[in-house]
């Protein structure tokens, strides 16, 4: 799926599921180190990185993990 595909399929899924400013941040930003890394499959995002382009603190990023997969 490329970059666009992605983004307008999340975008879609969100007019039908609510998830917190958090869990949506962290998908945008998974999808961007992914995109960076020219990632099509797995790919690893350790907690400091993820933190420094998110904002977020550890705690938040763990929650934020915990609603996209329960939301998978």
């Amino acid at each position: 799926m490329n970059q666009l595909t992605e983004q307008s399929a999340f975008r879609d899924w969100l007019l039908t599921h609510n998830l917190s400013n958090s869990a949506i941040l962290l998908w945008h930003t998974l999808v961007i180190i992914k995109w960076n890394a020219g990632s099509q499959g797995e790919f690893g995002a350790p907690n400091p990185v993820v933190q420094q382009l998110s904002g977020l603190s550890k705690q938040s990023i763990s929650n934020a993990r915990n609603l996209l997969l329960e939301h998978q």
